[in-house]
């Protein structure tokens, strides 16, 4: 049976994306029937835009992609964020100094 193709970008390779890169690594997609190809996106060729004029099928991007398109004016984006890959999105607070405890009274009126 032929496998249908699935194009699939990010907003960047990066390892934040490895949930989607094992997906397209594993052979998941193709034992749904789907070949997948995968291109990250450039700032010559961003994964919105690989989205909106159909050069990739999905895109796994942050909702605050959309944001510049609110802040804009745009009433409603033409771009739907549609499932969450996890709840642990790999931001993580980080300081210079020394090893003691972390306490979050710290972050208290800082800016």
């Amino acid at each position: 049976m032929a496998l249908t193709p699935i194009r699939i970008t990010a907003l960047r390779h990066s390892a934040f994306y490895s949930p989607l890169l094992y997906t397209i690594k594993s052979g998941l997609l193709q034992s749904q029937g789907l070949e997948p190809h995968y291109e990250p996106g450039t700032p010559s060729n961003p994964a919105l835009e690989q989205v909106r004029n159909g050069t990739a099928h999905l895109s796994q991007l942050a909702v605050a992609a959309s944001f510049a398109e609110l802040e804009k004016g745009t009433k409603q984006p033409d771009i739907v964020h549609f499932a969450q890959i996890n709840a642990r999105d790999g931001f993580f607070l980080c300081r210079r100094g020394s090893g003691k405890g972390f306490d979050w009274r710290e972050l208290e009126n800082k800016e």
